[in-house]
């Protein structure tokens, strides 16, 4: 069984989808059997989430959840002055969205084909005001874009009969590492606990990001069904103030996608066209800018040296903190890279060494160059052997040449960069 990190990028299930114009039959998607469920707490941003109301089809069915009387009057005027039909249901301020969906709204789940659920957010402190701003665009605005847009993702699910499951991208902004990371942080075990009690056949793999985070999607009532049996109560999430990670809430929030692996559907990722053009434009931007400070820092200028740094980090780190001398064998573009790595891991590298040096060459970016035959081989030296993995081989009969019993050789390959470092 594949994990579903991989499924995703295998079948390609990316889908960005119009946000003003219908795709051929959207217009006509039958919405009787779609419920909308948005779970609102914060009185102070309720307009920002009403504003998407009209992007929902008069056709569907609509609930809020809220536990906030303020709120409650709030929408109550709404509906009272736009005539939109839903209902208001109270829950418990505990467990936040996840009860929201899982508690207050368990009874109604399974009476509709398709579900939609979101809720808002709120920054904890003025240093993520932004972030938050940014993170709640990215789930609001994939899920519940405009009118068309919302027909389209039903659209997909009709097309798709194995998909079970449509989310937003992973929102990325100044402070929030979700792009760039493993998010499975604290989590990762209860996620354990939690598939082994919902009896899940599935690949969880603590290598393998989640494609879920937000708690905000479109999906078959089928594929969550196991989830949604459970008998959940208000009292198996934690109280407030509730940590920022290693809670129940925060396993539930990673375990959607999984879910609906257990029952026989994909999960794939949404987003408007608008949202998929500033997103590339965005990670772009991230990508220069963390490549400037890479290359002027740490001396890594490409994703190939980078890859290798990664691969090589930890036993080429073991390897030179055995010796007093580290020495690079080979100064061509292979050694320069692994120079490059090696500086920026504070590794003092003693020279480079070659075969045979042409005589006026001395020095290759600031480093000396010696022929091999200088550099004794002692338990004080260490060899890094940086070079095609075609040339390795005539390298290492010439170390065992001049002495046979010499096994200080660290061999780093940038030629094949699925190739770790390793030990001779």
């Amino acid at each position: 069984m594949k994990n579903v990190f991989d499924i995703k990028r295998e079948k390609n299930l990316n889908f960005i989808l119009p946000k003003e114009q219908f795709l051929p039959g959207a217009s006509s998607v039958d919405m009787t059997g779609v419920l909308v469920i948005m779970h609102i707490h914060y009185i102070e941003t309720i307009q920002e989430y009403l504003y998407y109301m009209s992007s929902i089809p008069l056709e569907a069915n609509i609930i809020f959840t809220t536990s906030h009387q303020e709120v409650r009057n709030v929408l109550e005027s709404y509906r009272n002055s736009t005539g939109r039909k839903f209902r208001i249901m109270e829950k418990i301020n505990r467990g936040r969205d996840i009860s929201a969906l899982l508690v207050t709204s368990r009874n109604e789940l399974m009476k509709y084909r398709l579900i939609c659920f979101a809720h808002d957010k709120r920054a904890r402190d003025k240093e993520t005001q932004k972030d938050v701003e940014i993170f709640v665009r990215c789930l609001w605005e994939n899920t519940l874009g405009s009118e068309a847009y919302v027909r389209n993702v039903i659209h997909m699910f009709e097309r798709h009969t194995s998909l079970g499951l449509l989310m937003p991208p992973e929102s990325f902004s100044d402070n929030y590492k979700f792009v760039h990371t493993n998010t499975w942080d604290n989590n990762y075990k209860l996620m354990e606990a939690l598939a082994r009690e919902l009896k899940l056949h599935c690949d969880l793999n603590p290598k393998k990001k989640p494609l879920s985070l937000g708690t905000v999607f479109w999906a078959r009532t089928e594929a969550l069904k196991k989830l949604f049996e459970k008998e959940w109560k208000y009292e198996d999430f934690d109280e407030e103030p509730l940590p920022m990670d290693g809670t129940i809430s925060h396993a539930v929030e990673r375990c959607f996608a999984y879910v609906a692996q257990d029952a026989g559907f994909d999960t794939g990722i949404v987003m408007t066209d608008k949202f998929a053009g500033e997103r590339m434009d965005a990670m772009q931007d991230i990508m220069t800018e963390t490549f400037d400070f890479l290359t002027n820092v740490i001396g890594i200028q490409t994703i190939g040296e980078l890859k290798v740094g990664n691969q090589a980090y930890a036993s080429m780190l073991e390897f030179a903190k055995k010796f007093r001398y580290v020495y690079i064998y080979g100064a061509g573009e292979y050694g320069r890279i692994c120079r490059r790595i090696l500086n920026g891991f504070r590794i003092p590298v003693e020279s480079y060494i070659v075969s045979n040096r042409e005589e006026m060459v001395m020095e290759a970016e600031g480093l000396a160059i010696y022929n091999f035959s200088e550099i004794p081989l002692d338990d004080e030296t260490g060899i890094i052997i940086a070079v095609s993995s075609k040339y390795s081989g005539e390298i290492m009969e010439e170390i065992r040449k001049e002495d046979a019993n010499f096994k200080n050789i660290y061999y780093f390959s940038c030629s094949d960069l699925s190739e770790e470092g390793r030990t001779l």
